[in-house]
């Protein structure tokens, strides 16, 4: 099989709160997302995502040993839940390998 070359954008959770963040990823369809966005990264893809999509990133395990951002208002959250990342939330956009994560969804500047 050829490696993927493609880059998945990921969507957020749909969720307001970092208390909702848990119960959203246990979902049978964030748990699919996981499971394909590992598998899509593991074929040589990249993903990118913002704000709570992030968390899919963490929950499918790309994150370990990678700087990393979110929303200033969930970066505790994540580095709770991945202490082997690199939190950066003075950075809008961070790229490190097939993985590029940002802030809020159009926050960056154009």
């Amino acid at each position: 099989m050829l490696p993927d070359k493609s880059i998945w954008i990921v969507p957020g959770l749909g969720v307001e709160s970092a208390l909702d963040v848990a119960g959203r990823l246990a979902s049978d369809d964030a748990q699919r997302a996981i499971q394909a966005i590992k598998a899509h990264e593991a074929n040589g893809g990249s993903v990118a995502a913002s704000c709570t999509g992030v968390f899919l990133l963490q929950a499918a395990q790309l994150l370990i040993g990678r700087r990393v951002t979110t929303s200033w208002w969930l970066a505790a959250e994540l580095r709770q839940l991945e202490s082997r990342c690199i939190v950066d939330t003075d950075r809008m956009v961070c790229a490190d390998g097939p993985v590029t994560t940002a802030g809020a969804a159009f926050a960056q500047p154009i």
